[in-house]
């Protein structure tokens, strides 16, 4: 039941901002959980530990590989999407990959994802370093021992405790609406997903299909192959080509899916 969460170990925490990453793809919503609950549940949780500053939370993994359903309950929630090359294996991946984007301190770093099967020994000195510094991480579950049993109770804790009406309104506190922020192409927007004006996710997730985000943002062809050297060395020269091609005849861009049929 939450009781393994920690709550804020000093005052500075308990004020400062939590911003919270989802791992979507490799811990999903269950089958029959109604995934509007998500965001003002983990919300509701964080408030009950004490946590008093502003919330958002960003759901991160390879988005075409969820339900389409899923991306337009939580977004419409107020969670933001982010878009990656490889989802995040465990808990510790998904921290390390959100680590880069922390806010300034003081500030609080919440990750939700699978249990990791091994924890490296200097973990808990990154930990205390970062606290120093005024960076406090939350894990919905121990990270030094986490028996299997937790970590499937974690949803039944999220959405199922002390269940309330949906709040109306959004998850994150900031100001700032959701967002969905591509970090294969780097591109990044503010759609309006629900009404489908803009575009979410591609077909097919790869240096390829993300392309088309690229065209938009006005990249250069040659920074699109730099970068897609760092992926890909050997096609790297044939994507330049291509995509001067593609520059050059629109038609021939790779199709995306909206989020309404």
């Amino acid at each position: 039941m939450m009781r393994v969460m920690e709550p804020p170990p000093i005052e500075e925490a308990a004020l400062a901002p939590v911003s919270v990453f989802w791992d979507i793809k490799s811990f999903p919503v269950p089958d029959g959980y109604d995934a509007r609950l998500v965001g003002p549940c983990i919300k509701r949780n964080l408030r009950k530990l004490g946590y008093t500053g502003p919330i958002t939370i960003t759901a991160v993994g390879v988005l075409s590989e969820v339900p389409r359903d899923i991306l337009k309950a939580v977004y419409s929630t107020g969670i933001s999407l982010k878009e990656v090359i490889k989802s995040p294996t465990n808990m510790y991946a998904l921290f390390l990959e959100s680590s880069l984007l922390r806010t300034p301190p003081p500030a609080n770093m919440m990750v939700i994802s699978r249990p990791p099967s091994y924890i490296p020994r200097h973990f808990s000195s990154i930990r205390d370093k970062d606290r120093e510094k005024g960076r406090y991480t939350i894990f919905p579950f121990p990270f030094g021992e986490m028996p299997l049993t937790l970590a499937i109770s974690l949803w039944e804790d999220f959405l199922l405790a002390d269940p309330v009406a949906l709040e109306e309104e959004k998850c994150s506190e900031m100001g700032d609406p959701a967002s969905w922020f591509c970090a294969v192409c780097h591109h990044f927007a503010a759609p309006d997903l629900v009404t489908g004006r803009d575009l979410i996710v591609s077909s097919r997730i790869s240096i390829l299909d993300n392309m088309h985000n690229c065209f938009n943002s006005k990249l250069s062809p040659v920074a699109l192959a730099l970068y897609a050297s760092t992926q890909l060395w050997l096609p790297a020269l044939g994507l330049y080509a291509l995509t001067k091609k593609l520059r050059r005849r629109p038609e021939l861009r790779l199709p995306v899916i909206q989020l309404v049929n």
